[in-house]
């Protein structure tokens, strides 16, 4: 998650979305660190792969 945001604050929002759905797929984000993903979330709204990472998002912060 450090590497989705640190990209989505530099305005590399391909790579934040990449690096972030790459991190839930692993399963390994405790519920403290679910705001770095809101983050990046929000920040990539404008790409067209923005709306897997809210599904993979919502998926883990539902299980």
């Amino acid at each position: 998650m450090d590497l989705a945001l640190v990209t989505a604050k530099t305005g590399q929002l391909d790579e934040a979305c990449a690096a972030a759905h790459t991190a839930i797929a692993t399963g390994q984000i405790p519920p403290s660190n679910y705001w770095r993903i809101t983050e990046v979330v929000n920040a990539v709204k404008p790409l067209p792969e923005a709306a897997e990472l809210r599904e993979a998002y919502h998926e883990l912060t539902s299980s």
